[in-house]
This record gives C-alpha cells, structure tokens and sequence, in this order.
C-alpha cells in the first residue's frame, strides 16, 4: 500500500471533483407523508435553470420511494402564465395548503452552468427547504455544490448533489 500511496493521493487530486454538501437527517415519518412540491427559486441567472432543477428532484423523490404531489399553477388573470417567482411561490403555496398537506419542498437554485475558461467545467449549486405548510416554518434545509470536469454535463452535476439532498430527506 506505500508504494502505491503517491499515485492514489495523486489519482484522488486529478480525479475528483469538488462538491460541498451541508444536509442533515429530514424529519423522522417523512415517508409517510405526500409532500407537496413547491416552485423553486432561480437565482442562477440562467433561464429555466429552476424547472429543470424541479424536474430533476421529481425523478429523484421517486426514486427514493417518497410520494409527492407537483404544483399545478393557474394562470393569471390575463390569462398568460405566471412567471414571477414570489407569485408562483405564493399561489402553489395556497393551493398545497387548500389541499391540507403538511409538508412542501421548495429550493433554489444558486448556481447553474458552466465556468468559464479552456475547459467550461460544470458547476451546479442548489439548496432544498422542507416547509410545514400549517406554520410556514422552515422545518429542514440541505444545500449542496459541486463542480465536475469538461466531459460531465451541468444536467449530471445538479442531479449527482440533488440525489445526496434527497436521500437525507
């Protein structure tokens, strides 16, 4: 094993990517329960980076056997769609809470593309909130970043640190 601690140390350095995860354990029973999911929040400045994100969590929640309900947003009086964030927040919000859930899942996402440079690795930064609906507080938040090498794309990237957020659900 000595000899070869140079190259392990060295293939682990080349090899790896950077991710920083901050997630602790959700509430104990979660499984149980239908969670609503919420509109996200894009804050990246990269257009549609929050409804890919949200279809990514969707996938993910399956996946780990956790029964959800999307949002379904009605339009405005207009009769166009509502795009502004806090809008879209507010109006799912009421409706999750009509239907009388106890749990929404909301998030944000913080970063989402690529870095500049020769190679334009990607870079994904996302954080997740679990709301009780009856107080609106905040009862569980996990954040993650990670940025992966020029052959990995964003897509990857925001799901390999969403799969680690919502299996500590």
């Amino acid at each position: 094993i000595s000899m070869f601690r140079p190259a392990l140390l060295l293939a682990a350095c080349l090899g790896g990517c950077a991710t920083t995860v901050d997630a602790p354990r959700g509430p104990s029973g979660l499984r149980a329960q239908s969670v609503e999911l919420l509109p996200f929040v894009n804050a990246s400045g990269k257009p549609h980076a929050a409804e890919r994100v949200e279809a990514l969590t969707m996938t993910l929640l399956s996946e780990e056997k956790l029964s959800f309900v999307p949002y379904r947003l009605e339009p405005a009086a207009d009769g166009l769609p509502v795009i502004e964030d806090e809008a879209r927040y507010r109006q799912a919000l009421a409706a999750a809470q009509a239907r009388g859930a106890q749990y929404g899942l909301t998030g944000t996402v913080v970063e989402w593309g690529y870095k500049s440079g020769l190679d334009g690795h990607p870079v994904a930064s996302v954080s997740l909130r679990l709301v009780e609906l009856s107080s609106g507080h905040v009862v569980w938040s996990a954040s993650a970043s990670r940025s992966g090498w020029g052959r990995d794309s964003v897509g990857r990237v925001a799901q390999l640190i969403l799969r680690e957020l919502v299996q500590r659900l």
